[in-house]
């Protein structure tokens, strides 16, 4: 009886031990994971519901920026002046508004001063219309008191100059409705009273004026609340209330939003949470039948061994009995003889067997030794290489890599353990598909040694290049087939290439383009035009003194002087607009795209006019002018030599004009 208990003791007690640790640890694996992927899908759906809110935000804003330069334009036809805007608006601001596009407008002029307003217009635009006043461009905002309102600032041009600015806007109300009727979400917008540094909102600032489900989502929020005093912002909240589990999200999402407009969504996870606990009820069940089945079977098992023990003991014990004959019965006793042979026989053999494992392990162990200082030299070479060194199988499961290798994956935060392949941590390409169709070559024995470059990122932000040489090693482990990679940096040499690239057709000093550059995009630009019946124009530029004679400076004046004259050229021109220096103080600018000459005389206008302002070089004013001579294809030639002779004799002709002046060839 004691052999039973033992066996018992040691070996079943153990057994369902392990199988009550093992079951309880995939519960909790598997438990942790379901909740993962709910998390998962859960931020997934948090994302594409927030591209959803700022697309439709900026969807919003663009419907507003139609409608204001439909405005615009209306004005610009019936005058230039601010009675125009004045007139129009008073003649469509109560259809838009009947349409609800509009609910607001005002009008200001170049003092800032509000002339007149229309609908539920407040004077709570400054900012943004001195913005708009100041960068010549659209300015959006989204501003919340008791209601919340998208407004768009656009200045309004007469001769190139703003003269006045007109602010439109709209109740938000819709966008709410728009998006969770698309989403399901409910949504809210609120004004914070202030924002704290370290993205904590409190109680008074989460009064939301637009709450879609206002009865029902105000009284999450409250009770919320009232369970965390301080919230983030962009940090899930789960929280129980009328009988659903809700979701709610704090976040700031415009940008341009200046004065902290809040936004709240809230979504119902019930059904998630529901079929959360579900799959772990389901889950506990297979385990706790599966741990009873098993230990069940263990114990059927246990128990055999241990009457299988219990009676070789009894043999044993009647054998060693020499003064008296064994007592068993005749079935039993061939077995029991034959066992006991057999035994005798195993004996002899383990103490033959073990003289010999004794022998070999000495062997083993001078083999093992010299192996060990083998590898200790090939890690030494392999880990001061100045070569990243990796060997990879398969599907690009990484075997080893160097120190430098590792160096590098720390660098970009990755690792070995992440379970990504060789062509995801260390050979990032455009043609990921082709490196690893070549790699397979190897394995195929189609291809000895491959080629390939890669890029990477490292810690200071700069895009690095590799270049990798790949052969195939068979037989180098148990590991199966494997590919020996090695790579060298060559991001110096790879920048030296492009720089040298690059000074071929800009020049170094003004950073635009060279004379080579437009000598060899000219043809083209004018190949487009006839192609698409498009005008061209060439502008000739020469930057003198005040009084038309060549500036004279020292080396370090003259360069910094050059990089202001291509910033103040530049900044005049139009974004398609190309410049280019083609000597010391000559430059051409290329111009595609206008309807007629006015637009280009606009163009040279701006440039006079910022040649106005004296430069500064090393904190002495410098004052310098700027003659321009235009041609204009295909009025004036019908080739680049026509072009810039006809371009230079009208630089000529407005040189002896005077400065800061521009002619048109005739």
């Amino acid at each position: 009886m004691w052999l039973a208990k033992s066996v018992y003791r040691t070996t079943l007690i153990p057994v369902l031990v392990f199988l009550l640790v093992s079951h309880t640890a995939i519960y909790t694996w598997l438990s942790n994971e379901y909740e993962l992927q709910l998390d998962s899908s859960q931020q997934q759906l948090r994302e594409l519901n927030q591209r959803a809110l700022n697309g439709a935000l900026s969807n919003s804003y663009h419907k507003l920026l139609d409608i204001a330069q439909t405005l615009s334009l209306v004005s610009t036809a019936q005058g230039q002046d601010i009675s125009a805007v004045s007139a129009v608006m008073d003649a469509s601001f109560q259809q838009f508004e009947f349409q609800g596009l509009l609910d607001s407008a005002a009008l200001f002029d170049k003092t800032l001063n509000l002339t007149e307003s229309w609908g539920a217009a407040e004077a709570r635009y400054p900012v943004m219309v001195n913005r708009a006043f100041e960068n010549e461009r659209p300015v959006s905002q989204l501003h919340c008191s008791k209601t919340c309102s998208r407004y768009l600032a656009i200045p309004l041009l007469s001769g190139g100059q703003v003269h006045s600015v007109l602010v439109i806007g709209l109740n938000i109300q819709d966008m709410i409705l728009a998006y969770k009727t698309s989403t399901g979400t409910d949504i809210g917008v609120a004004p914070p009273t202030g924002e704290q540094g370290d993205g904590e909102l409190n109680s008074e600032q989460l009064d939301f004026p637009i709450l879609t489900q206002r009865s029902q989502n105000s009284q999450v929020i409250k009770l919320l609340l009232s369970r965390e005093p301080q919230v983030e912002l962009n940090q899930p909240y789960q929280i129980e209330a009328f009988g659903r589990i809700n979701e709610v999200v704090f976040s700031k999402l415009d940008p341009s939003d200046v004065l902290g407009a809040l936004w709240v969504t809230i979504s119902d996870m019930t059904t998630s949470q529901l079929r959360l606990a579900q799959r772990k009820d389901q889950l506990l069940w297979a385990l706790v039948i599966s741990f009873t089945a098993v230990s069940l079977l263990a114990a059927m098992l246990v128990g055999r061994l241990a009457a299988r023990l219990a009676s070789f003991r009894d043999f044993l014990y009647l054998s060693a009995r020499l003064d008296t004959e064994p007592s068993y019965d005749a079935a039993k006793a061939g077995e029991l003889e034959g066992l006991y042979s057999a035994s005798l026989g195993v004996f002899g053999q383990l103490k033959k067997y073990l003289i010999d494992e004794r022998k070999v392990s000495e062997q083993y162990d001078q083999m093992a030794s010299a192996l060990r200082l083998e590898r200790h030299v090939v890690d030494g070479l392999l880990n001061s290489s100045a070569s990243i060194i990796v060997t990879h199988g398969p599907g690009g499961r990484v075997h080893s890599v160097n120190d430098l290798g590792s160096r590098m994956l720390e660098q970009q935060g990755l690792s070995l353990s992440s379970g990504l392949s060789f062509f995801d941590l260390f050979h990032v390409c455009d043609d990921p598909d082709g490196i690893v169709d070549s790699v397979n070559q190897l394995y195929l024995g189609q291809a000895n040694l491959i080629r390939s470059q890669s890029q990477f990122i490292d810690s200071d932000g700069r895009l690095c290049h590799m270049s990798w040489i790949h052969s195939y090693m068979d037989g180098w482990s148990d590991q199966g087939a494997v590919v020996l990679s090695m790579g060298v940096d060559i991001t110096d040499q790879k920048r030296s290439e492009e720089r040298l690239s690059w000074l071929e057709y800009h020049d170094p000093l003004a950073a635009s383009e060279n004379r080579q550059k437009l000598l060899d995009a000219l043809p083209e630009m004018l190949k487009d035009c006839e192609k698409h019946e498009h005008l061209l124009a060439l502008l000739y530029c020469e930057v003198r003194d005040p009084f038309g004679k060549r500036l004279i400076l020292g080396i370090r004046e003259h360069d910094d002087l050059v990089g202001a004259v291509v910033e103040r050229i530049s900044a005049s021109l139009r974004g398609n607009d190309v410049l280019a220096r083609i000597t010391e103080n000559q430059f051409v600018v290329l111009m595609k795209g206008f309807q007629n000459a006015s637009q280009v005389e606009r163009v040279c206008e701006k440039v006079m006019m910022s040649f106005s302002v004296p430069f500064y070089v090393n904190g002495e004013e410098q004052v310098a002018s700027i003659s321009v001579g235009i041609s204009i294809w295909p009025n004036h030639g019908g080739d680049v030599a026509n072009l810039l002779d006809c371009a230079e004799d009208a630089l000529h002709l407005a040189q002896r004009e005077g400065t800061n002046q521009y002619r048109f060839y005739r």
